[in-house]
């Protein structure tokens, strides 16, 4: 049987999550302000998690380990560039947490939320992790 678990959003020490798809689209930056307005009302943290998109035809192992180092510089630098902004409009005060990861957006946005879950589902418990998808060009 599916029993569900209680809500835990009102027990002490709760903290909420908003996950936060970060990439270089223009959305991005409305979808953070957004966050960070709703974490200063509620309490929480950002959770910025930026994709790295592995190139399908790779001759190379080199190739492939330049690639993933330029895409972890370019995802440092946004997460320091956010940062800044976040500070400059008055969200200092707005915890965030940096995740870099490899694969599709779609299925690693799922098991970012799972992973901060815990065991449970990540479709079974999303309220407690709220998912801000400001963009994802390959989503049907």
């Amino acid at each position: 049987m599916n029993m569900k678990k209680k809500r835990r959003s009102f027990e002490a020490g709760h903290f909420r999550k908003f996950l936060l798809i970060v990439d270089e689209s223009q959305e991005v930056e409305s979808a953070l302000y957004y966050v960070a307005s709703r974490i200063q009302r509620s309490s929480g943290s950002i959770v910025m998690l930026y994709v790295i998109v592995p190139q399908e035809f790779q001759h190379w192992i080199n190739v492939r380990q330049q690639q993933v180092e330029e895409e972890t510089t370019k995802a440092k630098a946004l997460f320091r560039l956010f940062r800044r902004k976040l500070n400059l409009a008055g969200f200092e005060g707005v915890a965030s947490e940096e995740i870099i990861r490899e694969g599709a957006k779609g299925e690693d946005a799922q098991e970012t939320t799972a992973a901060h879950l815990g065991p449970v589902q990540a479709r079974e418990r999303c309220l407690d992790i709220p998912l801000v998808v400001h963009h994802i060009p390959d989503a049907p």
